[in-house]
């Protein structure tokens, strides 16, 4: 009975074939899932924040403190970089 050479060879680069696909398909659908996951909790989170926060407005309106809209703005000079160091 002749056993083929090759055979043992074809087996396992096709089974490492197999394996490979496995591990990326599955890659796929993990971060597929993470990401629903973050989204759904997102949305979640800012639904909540948007009812506790009207709810909160109306009874301590006088104990409230108010956020400016805007971030303070900064100026500066022309021809300032960043350095690592050096000369």
């Amino acid at each position: 009975m002749q056993t083929d050479p090759f055979e043992a060879r074809r087996t396992g680069a096709h089974r490492l074939r197999v394996v490979t696909a496995s591990i990326g398909a599955a890659a796929v659908v993990g971060t597929g899932a993470l990401a629903w996951s973050l989204v759904t909790a997102s949305a979640s989170a800012s639904a909540g924040q948007a009812s506790t926060s009207t709810s909160d407005d109306s009874s301590t309106s006088g104990n409230s403190f108010s956020q400016s809209s805007t971030l303070p703005q900064t100026s500066s000079a022309g021809g300032v970089h960043a350095s690592s160091g050096g000369s």
